[in-house]
C-alpha cells in the first residue's frame, strides 16, 4: 500500500512520508516479496517525480536485501533503475541505448512485456521479436 502511494501521489511530502514509513516497516522485518513490491513502486514513483537519488536508494536497498541470495527479477529492477537514472541525468547515448536494449531483452525473457516494450522504445529498438516471445523464461 505504501509503495502504491509513493508511485501515485503528486505530493512530494506525502511521497517522502510513505517512503520513510515503508522503509521502516521493511527494516523491522518483512517477507522478501514485500521488499520487492515496495521497491518496484518506490522506484517508479521516484523516477516519475524526478527524485533520482530516492529511486537509486530504493534500488540499493532492494539489492542489499537479496545480496546473500541474488534473484534475477531483483537484479533486473536494480539495473533498470540505475540505467534509467543515468539516462535522465546524462541524456541519451549509444552506451545507454545498448544497456536499455539489453534490459529490454532481459525483461522479455522474464515475462515483463510492459517493461520490455518501454525499454525497447527508449533504446530505439523494435519492441517485438524473439526476446519478447521467449519460450524459455528465467526464474524471477
Amino acid at each position: 500500500m505504501l509503495g502504491g502511494l509513493v508511485a501515485s501521489t503528486d505530493d512530494p511530502a506525502e511521497r517522502a512520508a510513505a517512503l520513510t514509513e515503508g522503509r521502516a516497516l521493511l527494516e523491522a522485518g518483512s517477507a522478501c516479496h514485500n521488499h520487492l513490491l515496495f521497491a518496484e513502486e518506490a522506484i517508479e514513483g521516484c523516477l516519475a517525480a524526478g527524485e533520482l537519488d530516492a529511486a537509486l536508494a530504493a534500488a540499493d536497498a532492494l539489492e542489499a536485501h537479496t545480496a546473500a541470495e541474488p534473484v534475477a527479477l531483483v537484479a533486473f529492477h536494480v539495473a533498470r533503475a540505475r540505467t534509467l537514472v543515468a539516462r535522465k541525468r546524462s541524456g541519451p547515448s549509444p552506451e545507454l541505448a545498448a544497456r536499455l536494449a539489453e534490459l529490454a531483452a532481459k525483461a522479455g525473457r522474464l515475462g515483463l512485456l510492459r517493461e520490455a516494450r518501454a525499454l525497447a522504445a527508449l533504446a530505439g529498438t523494435p519492441a517485438s521479436g524473439e526476446a519478447f516471445r521467449a519460450s524459455t523464461r528465467e526464474a524471477p
